[in-house]
């Protein structure tokens, strides 16, 4: 059999009505008979409710795919709907005993029953459709059905010819499937003028059944007949062939749009939803138009298809046409098409409860649930996001989890494989996905292929893998994937070679499309002339501004630079400078965060001072181990300032952390502690010349001066080596240490270190020092720690 039993069918014809049916509820059952479309192959499920002839109302039911299932769906679909544009041969002979009828039509089926036997054709399909679905109380008895069906069927009833087609195409219990006979009658009701059989010829030659051989010319014919005799699915179908050049047709737009169009006036759903699609995106070579798309989405999903309510709540969600944003209505359509398993709309439902999005609380679980469930339908967006769930960790899913639903038997079916390396589920679902052609997965399975394993673990072929698919996606156009092919070029990893005018293309393609990444590397090639580019500033301003304002952090750090210091093409602006500065370190740059706990701490670029939020942000700094951070916390401590205690483990261990890092200003404040004995330090003159000596050698001018001191007094088991001191005094002097100028003033007026006696050149040094202010030796380090500091 080729259709479940299940699905029950009901046929009609238009002649009917014209004769008087006993038994009332026979007859309400007739008028109500509801013609379900079932195309079991996609799981689409729709009802009709038949109006007048040749025209279709749609009735609540089910639907989330179009006419794609091959003959065998359709047929299965109009056995189901009525016969239309036809009227029964034996017509006559009903009306000529309508007062008959009508007297009798609060009786039971005998009348019917005495007039079908008398040979009344009407009578005797209408006996068939009584016995198939058990009305006005009788058992269903699908072998009388038949019988009765195929009596009224050799007198030429086309619906009886309709019915007995499709027993003989389905098969049942004592009747053999015989596809040939099927066509037989298919035939002999399409002929008649039957457009549900001629929609079902069409399929039968189109796709070759039984003893017919695949014609497209005469499936086309067949097609058009039933679609000009009002058949809406034959209507619909034809808007499909003209849209994808199907069945021996080139594709045309227009036409397409004609069929639908005609369809969607007679009320069919998936007819108003394409319509809808093709405005929206201006397919099928009709302009944009998002108020008509909404329109259409509309009328579609108030016929409950599932479809075209997911379109309408994507609608609401982003305003579209004349629509504003209306969060409740997006939530409700999404709902409505969820509920009726469209895989869509509970992938977008899903992201919007994992993202907290349309005013839903924030809530992985739930969001896994309905991923979960258009996952397993294979949508392969949905296996995208849910992959992304498991990368992410989210809903207490982890990267190595094995996969807990069908697709586990594929991962452990190629343990063995390339793939199956990994054993990680956000991996499986992401290659799941871009073997789908979804874009953005190729680009994660990229992702997984180069960064999934340790690195020392990484193979060469991983990385070739890797290349493999960001090129998909990039020739696909996914900007992220762009760039990552333009560093694989640059740096040939990948088995790329190292291509940089390729890289650069990448490189560019990528910035244009907005991908920060690619448009912060453009404006590093202009800062410093890469890629044989001429040094352009300005140019580069320009990039760092786009990444800046898509978020990336450390162009928005490079902005704050250039507004801070006014280079580069940009003017001083300290409010600027302050607010790019704090958009980087929100998101985690250290030095920004140090500098906007600066302004803080000193009351600059317009931010009061406020010591407490100056050590909130030194913190975050520190705990990334910035080192200046980490130098200034520990002078806070010592100090006790900004609400903090004073703690001098506290304040040495940030010192020696600082110093570690390379702090400068940190090794300076350790030889303090070292040398005075400051903050609990054993006093130990050597280990203070060591750090003095050290920042020294990094161009410290205090420490210079510290190092001079100890030669020139000769401190720390050092022998007094006057030549030594007024060579390190000099290296300070010349950076503008007033101590030091007014060291090295003395030694050209005294002769000493090997100077001779100038007194004009110790003037200079003498009015140097005092045009600055000269500074007292520091006597403590818990007081004078902070002169130090790089503030």
């Amino acid at each position: 059999m080729f259709w479940p039993r299940r699905f029950r069918h009901v046929y009609r014809t238009g002649a009917w009505r014209d004769a008087v049916v006993p038994g009332a509820r026979l007859r309400a059952a007739l008028e109500a008979a509801v013609s379900v479309h079932v195309v079991a192959r996609l799981g689409m499920s729709a009802r009709y409710v038949h109006g007048e002839p040749g025209m279709w109302r749609a009735a609540k039911g089910r639907r989330t795919s179009t006419l794609s299932g091959g003959w065998k769906s359709l047929i299965s679909q109009k056995h189901k709907a009525p016969c239309h544009g036809i009227r029964a041969t034996h017509s006559e002979a009903g009306s000529s005993n309508a007062t008959q009828h009508q007297s009798g039509k609060n009786g039971n089926l005998d009348a019917l029953r005495v007039k079908a036997e008398s040979g009344d054709a009407i009578a005797q399909y209408e006996m068939g459709v009584a016995l198939e679905h058990a009305i006005d109380n009788q058992a269903a008895n699908k072998e009388k059905a038949f019988v009765w069906y195929r009596q009224a069927a050799v007198q030429g009833h086309a619906a009886a010819q309709l019915a007995v087609g499709h027993f003989y195409s389905t098969g049942y219990q004592s009747l053999r499937e015989n596809q040939s006979a099927a066509v037989d009658w298919y035939l002999k009701a399409a002929r008649q003028g039957c457009t549900s059989a001629q929609l079902i010829v069409g399929a039968c030659y189109e796709h070759g059944r039984a003893y017919l051989t695949p014609d497209t010319r005469e499936a086309m014919d067949w097609y058009l007949k039933a679609a000009r005799g009002n058949e809406i699915l034959a209507q619909y179908k034809l808007g499909e062939y003209y849209e994808h050049g199907k069945c021996g047709l080139s594709k045309d737009g227009q036409e397409a749009v004609s069929w639908y169009r005609t369809a969607a006036m007679q009320g069919y759903a998936e007819a108003q939803n394409r319509l809808g699609v093709a405005y929206e995106h201006g397919e099928l070579g009709l302009d944009c138009n998002l108020s008509l798309a909404v329109e259409f989405y509309q009328q579609a999903a108030d016929q409950n298809l599932a479809d075209a309510q997911c379109n309408l709540g994507l609608s609401y969600f982003h305003g579209k046409g004349n629509l504003v944003v209306n969060y409740s209505e997006a939530v409700h359509w999404m709902r409505q098409a969820a509920a009726q398993d469209c895989a869509k709309a509970q992938n977008y439902l899903g992201v919007w409860f994992r993202d907290g999005l349309a005013d839903l609380p924030r809530d992985e679980h739930e969001a896994l649930n309905l991923i979960s469930k258009a996952v397993i339908a294979g949508l392969a967006d949905a296996q995208n996001n849910l992959g992304k769930m498991f990368t992410n960790e989210q809903a207490g899913l982890r990267k190595h989890m094995r996969a807990p639903w069908k697709w586990k038997t594929y991962l452990e079916s190629n343990r063995k494989g390339r793939f199956a390396k990994y054993r990680r589920a956000d991996f499986d679902l992401y290659f799941r996905a871009a073997e789908q052609g979804h874009v953005d997965a190729q680009y994660n399975v990229g992702l997984c292929q180069e960064f999934g394993k340790e690195a020392k673990y990484r193979t060469q072929l991983d990385l070739d893998d890797a290349l493999l698919w960001y090129r998909k996606a990039a020739m696909a156009g996914h900007p992220a994937a762009m760039f990552k092919v333009g560093d694989f070029c640059e740096r040939g990893e990948g088995g790329a070679y190292r291509d940089l005018v390729e890289a650069w293309q990448w490189y560019q393609k990528a910035a244009d499309l907005n991908n920060a990444d690619a448009q912060y590397k453009v404006a590093d090639a202009y800062e410093h002339g890469k890629f044989k580019l001429a040094v352009n500033k300005r140019i580069a301003t320009t990039w760092y501004e786009r990444a800046a304002v898509l978020g990336h952090m450390e162009a928005q750090y490079l902005m704050g630079v250039r507004c801070q210091y006014g280079t580069s093409g940009v003017s001083v602006d300290t409010a600027k400078a302050v607010a790019w500065y704090r958009k980087a370190a929100k998101q985690g740059h250290a030095e920004a965060q140090y500098l906007i706990g600066l302004c803080f701490l000193h009351g600059k670029a317009g931010q009061p001072v406020d010591k407490k939020e100056a050590i909130r942000w030194f913190l975050a700094a520190a705990e990334k181990d910035h080192a200046a951070a980490l130098n200034n916390m520990a002078v806070m401590y010592a100090q006790g300032s900004g609400g903090l205690q004073v703690d001098e483990d506290a304040a040495v261990t940030l010192y020696r952390k600082a110093a570690e890092l390379g702090h400068t200003g940190a090794l300076v404040n350790l030889g303090l502690c070292f040398e005075k004995g400051g903050l609990g330090v054993p006093m130990d003159s050597r280990k203070a010349f060591k750090r003095y000596r050290k920042a020294a050698m990094r161009g410290h001018a205090g420490a210079q001066f510290k190092v001079g001191s100890f030669y020139e007094l000769g401190k720390a088991s050092l022998a007094t080596d006057e030549v030594m001191a007024i060579y390190w005094f000099f290296k300070a002097a010349k950076q503008g240490h007033t101590d030091a100028q007014l060291k090295v003033a003395t030694y050209y007026k005294e002769g000493k270190g090997g100077l001779p006696v100038n007194g004009a050149a110790a003037t200079t040094w003498y009015q140097k020092a005092v045009s600055k202010g000269s500074a007292p030796a520091q006597s403590h380090p818990k007081e004078n720690a902070l002169k130090s500091q790089q503030l």
